[in-house]
């Protein structure tokens, strides 16, 4: 993959990475900033202390420190879906200047075929009006929060739809049987998509979103689009749209029962919010209008950085910078590949003797500290004690 981009990555305009943590994307985003091609971030809620703080926290600090830290910071945009990602992104340290908050888009609702519709979902929508989540069963989606309260929910089934890959759903199905209630609680653990997605959207009587922590919740509109009140928590990032929108409940999980009996027992005013969800998402969350939105508000031009700024992104603050002093005399020939070499680095600075070319232009457009000063030789004490020279060399 690496040789690949190197010899590639600069046909293209930019490059849109929708990860963090992984080596994919970090390698991606190093090539571009090697060969100047800007890159879009988008982390995807990954950022988020409370989930660092309870999975391999150790090793996260530690790639956040090595890596991560740079690919933000000299990104020419770091897409965020929310104001509960950026507060996330806030209390990380990691809300540079180049953050963008827009919404994920939301393709129109589906049809479907009922022959062609798979034989648990034409099971489950036999019956309509059920609760419905759907989405990935992760421990952090609050799936366990919602069964315990489910009891107290009148009358309704639920249906928990999405793919497992964390080996959740026994213990789910335990626990719905622990709590009498799997006689009203249905799981089709799979991926589903096309026409059995669009059924199940379509029958349901009130979408849930129970999440601990979610930078958006693609679900939630689509929820909208298929103009279903939803009850979400206060972590879900679109609980935003849904109160701005009316389209159901902001509730805390403890509070999910009530909301949703509230929606089953006043079926015009479930009519009603479906309805006002609907409305806001075809005008203002399909995936076209959103798209425009990105292509305008997104910088996609190459984001020059001196990396001494990176510092300030410290989680601690207590690291001691690093800084390298170059030293120049018309060197436009081999700057430039240095200082791209050099964005590890705290503080870059370019001592110059009288160059006649073109060195001070390149030295200041790449973010250097750029002095001029006759060259006296490599024993100065204007080296400093905890600064690295670096000669500038043909070969390099």
């Amino acid at each position: 993959m690496a040789r690949w981009l190197r010899r590639n990555i600069r046909s293209y305009d930019i490059v849109h990475g929708h990860s963090v943590f992984l080596y994919p994307t970090t390698a991606a985003f190093r090539c571009a900033r090697r060969q100047r091609v800007p890159y879009v971030v988008s982390p995807r809620g990954m950022l988020v202390r409370e989930l660092i703080e309870a999975k391999s926290t150790r090793l996260k600090t530690g790639w956040i420190k090595l890596f991560e830290r740079r690919n933000l910071y000299c990104a020419a945009a770091v897409h965020l879906t929310s104001d509960a990602e950026y507060r996330a992104l806030d209390d990380m340290g990691l809300d540079f200047s180049n953050t963008s908050v827009l919404p994920n888009g939301v393709d129109s609702p589906a049809e479907y075929d009922v022959s062609r519709l798979s034989s648990d979902v034409a099971r489950c929508i036999a019956q309509s009006g059920y609760i419905l989540y759907f989405g990935r069963i992760s421990w952090k989606k609050g799936i366990d929060e919602l069964l315990r309260r489910f009891g107290d929910v009148q009358g309704a089934r639920l249906v928990v739809a999405g793919n497992d890959d964390e080996d959740c759903s026994p213990r789910l199905r335990a626990l719905a049987t622990e709590l009498g209630l799997s006689h009203r609680v249905e799981f089709i653990v799979r991926s589903i998509g096309g026409g059995d997605k669009a059924a199940l959207f379509r029958h349901a009587g009130v979408f849930v979103l129970p999440s601990r922590s979610e930078n958006f919740g693609n679900t939630v509109v689509e929820a909208m689009s298929y103009s279903l009140p939803v009850v979400v928590t206060p972590e879900v990032g679109a609980a935003e749209i849904v109160s701005e929108a009316g389209c159901g409940l902001v509730s805390p999980v403890g509070e999910f029962a009530a909301s949703i009996n509230r929606l089953l027992s006043d079926p015009g005013t479930a009519q009603r919010a479906g309805s006002a969800g609907q409305a806001w998402a075809r005008n203002h969350l399909l995936w076209p209008a959103v798209a425009g939105t990105m292509a305008t508000t997104l910088p996609v031009g190459y984001r020059p950085v001196c990396s001494r700024c990176i510092k300030h992104a410290s989680l601690e603050g207590s690291r001691r910078g690093i800084s390298v002093m170059i030293f120049t005399l018309n060197e436009e020939l081999h700057l430039p590949v240095c200082l791209d070499s050099l964005q590890w680095c705290d503080d870059v600075i370019v001592v110059d003797s009288f160059s006649t070319d073109g060195t001070e232009q390149i030295a200041r457009s790449r973010g250097a500290r750029f002095f001029q000063h006759a060259f006296t030789g490599f024993g100065s004490s204007a080296i400093g004690r905890w600064t690295m020279w670096k000669p500038i060399t043909a070969g390099y």
